[in-house]
């Protein structure tokens, strides 16, 4: 129950956590700052942190490791001088729910998991929207999986982090033979294929599960890459739609 204002640089955030430092944040505003309201470095993290308000700061609300993404719950996290949660290039290595949130996370160059210790599944809640910078790519490698959990009413969205989006401004969503199960359902891909790449590539072992998901606005074609030893299942109520 803290408002914090008028604070910071635009190099570095109001509030900062060296590596390491682990924050609990309940209930408290930081308004006004002059760049990031609260920024994260590598392996600091977040152990309760709901019913923030990050508004009307000069950059991002939060940016922070995409490990740490599983930590951030419900909050207002709009309007700011740059939308979006800015996660920065860090392989998730444990397992994570990214929460629905009033911002979109924006994965500049794009996510990567895998780990030789437990699972590093990755599940993206209904209503969450990832935008990818321009040529990111996501890859889910050794131990790890991706589960983007849709319904009906509560899309997953995929989508460039452009303000104007075209075909192929991200690249591809790639399984490797290592990585456990992952599915897809009511989930939005568009402006993918970046590079003459399919949007999504399994590798030989690699198994997915899509259901009512939309591939649409690819560079290259609509079609799942699925090689000789990889196992697609298709749960139907899919659409491949304006791709070239």
């Amino acid at each position: 129950h803290v408002t914090i204002e008028h604070c910071g640089d635009t190099n570095q955030g109001c509030i900062w956590l060296d590596s390491g430092v682990h924050l609990a944040m309940n209930n408290t505003s930081v308004r006004h700052a002059a760049g990031i309201a609260l920024e994260l470095e590598e392996e600091a993290g977040l152990i309760g942190f709901s019913d923030n308000t990050l508004t009307d700061n000069g950059s991002h609300p939060i940016s922070l490791g995409a490990n740490s993404c599983g930590d951030l719950q419900s909050g207002t996290y709009t309007p700011n001088g740059a939308e979006g949660i800015l996660v920065r290039d860090e392989t998730i290595t444990k397992n994570a729910t990214w929460a629905a949130l009033d911002t979109p996370y924006y994965l500049e160059y794009g996510l990567f998991a895998e780990t030789d210790n437990g699972t590093a599944h990755i599940t993206i809640s209904g209503g969450a929207e990832l935008q990818l910078g321009d040529g990111a790519a996501i890859v889910i490698g050794k131990w790890a999986a991706l589960n983007l959990d849709g319904s009906p009413g509560n899309r997953v969205r995929l989508t460039s982090g452009k303000s104007s989006p075209a075909a192929g401004d991200w690249q591809f969503i790639e399984i490797a033979a290592n990585a456990s199960d992952c599915s897809f359902s009511h989930t939005d891909i568009r402006y993918g294929g970046g590079s003459s790449q399919q949007t999504i590539q399994l590798k030989a072992g690699a198994q997915l599960t899509i259901a009512s998901t939309i591939i649409s606005d690819s560079e290259h074609a609509c079609d799942i890459q699925v090689p000789t030893g990889a196992t697609l299942v298709d749960n139907g109520g899919n659409t491949f739609t304006s791709c070239d």
